[in-house]
């Protein structure tokens, strides 16, 4: 089973997940309490997974979120990475700040572990509006009036 998603509203139950009719197989994980996933940044009530990916209408009729370790949120994730660590770097926002680190390794930026996927998808769209941050306060200039 590759693609896991989190129960976050309710306990699994009968009608609370989607059936596939392709593949009616589901692995079911249950808690009996909410429980911290996703390394601390979810609270789930248990965990489905599936061998094919949910449709986002399948995930949003159920209130499912799709675990960050699935194929194609690791995917969505990691071009986001890119997009982020650069407007990070180039905008000098402090370590302590980021989203993102940067893989010595393979020298390409990853969203960190504490991060939530909608943090990260949130700060995609703002780095892709603003490219940019202007500087406030020391630094910044003031056209001059001229003389005649």
């Amino acid at each position: 089973m590759k693609y896991r998603y989190y129960s976050t509203q309710r306990p699994i139950d009968i009608g609370t997940y989607p059936k596939l009719p392709d593949a009616p197989a589901v692995n079911m994980t249950f808690f009996s309490e909410r429980k911290l996933v996703e390394n601390g940044t979810v609270l789930a009530w248990g965990v489905l997974a599936y061998n094919s990916p949910l449709s986002p209408q399948q995930i949003n009729d159920y209130e499912l979120r799709p675990a960050r370790d699935n194929p194609d949120i690791k995917e969505r994730m990691s071009v986001q990475a890119q997009a982020v660590g650069a407007w990070e770097r180039r905008n000098h926002i402090p370590e302590e700040k980021r989203l993102t680190r940067r893989n010595p390794d393979t020298n390409a930026y990853e969203p960190l572990d504490s991060i939530r996927i909608e943090e990260l998808q949130r700060q995609f769209e703002i780095a892709l509006e603003f490219p940019t941050v202007p500087k406030h306060g020391r630094g910044k200039t003031v056209p001059q009036r001229r003389e005649r």
